[in-house]
């Protein structure tokens, strides 16, 4: 379980988590920290998150390298099985994941839900103290 000023890593990288918006947010349930390298044409992202389990209401947060500009992407983490990612009820498009984007997604028993991400900064990863309070904050150590 990740807490406020626990270290947690993607295997190259690693992250302090620094401040929560709510919690809720950190302490409720387990999340996970993974870096997508896909390339941006292939739909099939995948990414590696050690002891990610694929379950109703798993959360993942996902730094993607590349911008994806493939139409209908999927998640497939852990080698689970590949999952539409969606946001507001609809799979997302090409253009949507920009790159060095950092998301949240949760999983619903069918696909990933886009929660929040680079668009809304409300999942930052940054050296320096974001002014946006309202957010969940990875500070680079």
């Amino acid at each position: 379980m990740a807490n406020l000023n626990d270290i947690i890593t993607d295997g190259t990288a690693k992250f302090k988590v620094v401040r929560a918006a709510t919690t809720q947010d950190i302490n409720d349930s387990k999340v996970y920290f993974a870096t997508c390298s896909t390339g941006g044409s292939t739909a099939a992202k995948t990414v590696t998150a050690t002891g990610f389990s694929l379950v109703t209401g798993a959360k993942i947060i996902v730094k993607f390298t590349n911008a994806n500009t493939a139409a209908n992407p999927t998640l497939n983490v852990n080698s689970t099985g590949a999952k539409a990612i969606y946001q507001n009820g609809a799979a997302i498009a090409a253009n949507v994941i920009i790159a060095n984007g950092v998301y949240e997604f949760v999983y619903n028993g069918t696909q990933f839900d886009l929660v929040s991400g680079a668009s809304g900064q409300s999942v930052i990863v940054s050296s320096t103290e974001p002014t946006n309070k309202n957010c969940i904050w990875f500070k680079t150590i």
